[in-house]
């Protein structure tokens, strides 16, 4: 896969995954979430932007 799909990739999954927490904090307004279960997801939402940026970072210009 080349390097550039890579950050188009990370970037689409990084947008949906935004939309999906979005639409469930919408959905169930009254969800309560404990402090681990949050710092986990806050990483799942992290992981494509840092990839994002990573492959950005390093895909040199061809």
């Amino acid at each position: 896969m080349a390097k550039n799909k890579i950050s188009l990739f990370s970037f689409v999954i990084g947008v949906l995954s935004i939309v999906v927490v979005i639409l469930i904090a919408v959905l169930f307004p009254g969800l309560r979430l404990s402090a681990i279960f949050r710092n986990i997801l806050l990483i799942i939402l992290l992981l494509p932007w840092i990839v994002f940026m990573l492959s950005l970072l390093f895909s040199g210009k061809e």
